[in-house]
């Protein structure tokens, strides 16, 4: 993951109340939060030994990761890649989880209406055809109803991080 799975919270920052910690008192279970702010996929999969594969005992993979990646590749580029890092996951021993990106009210690069038209296709892909043992909507618990390139009220403070009441719905 990258800063929304660490739990970049503007002005806070605290891991401990990120939605894998989270997860982890819910589910009674260890869950290692691997994710690093500013990360891209190409990264994710550069470092992919140092990251996962010293991890005893894994089982599950959660992968959330490509917003950074949005303004940079295109959608078959991007999928390509998240492709390659759940291959490589899966042969690892790991159930791969695919995590549905994220609304993005605003970017701190590119043009919102592309990195969101590229994010619905990332998204699409995601739930319908990516190689992974099975998918965690996390857009749909995020976003309006109404419209998926928005937050419902209270989960985003800028835009682009859940505050920590969005934390916990994911």
């Amino acid at each position: 993951g990258d800063s929304i799975t660490e739990g970049y919270v503007p002005g806070e920052d605290d891991y401990r109340r990120a939605w894998p910690a989270i997860t982890a008192a819910i589910a009674g279970t260890p869950v290692v939060n691997g994710a690093v702010s500013g990360q891209g996929v190409w990264a994710a999969n550069e470092y992919l030994a140092d990251d996962v594969g010293v991890l005893e005992g894994r089982t599950d993979c959660v992968v959330l990761l490509g917003t950074n990646d949005l303004a940079a590749l295109t959608p078959a580029e991007l999928i390509d890649r998240l492709g390659a890092l759940f291959q490589a996951l899966s042969s690892g021993g790991c159930r791969v989880w695919a995590g549905t990106l994220l609304p993005k009210e605003t970017t701190t690069t590119g043009e919102p209406w592309l990195v969101n038209a590229r994010r619905g296709e990332v998204n699409d892909w995601l739930r319908h055809r990516a190689p992974a043992f099975g998918v965690v909507d996390f857009e749909r618990a995020m976003a309006m109803p109404e419209d998926r390139n928005r937050f419902a009220p209270g989960l985003a403070q800028d835009g682009i991080h859940p505050t920590y009441t969005g934390q916990r719905v994911m």
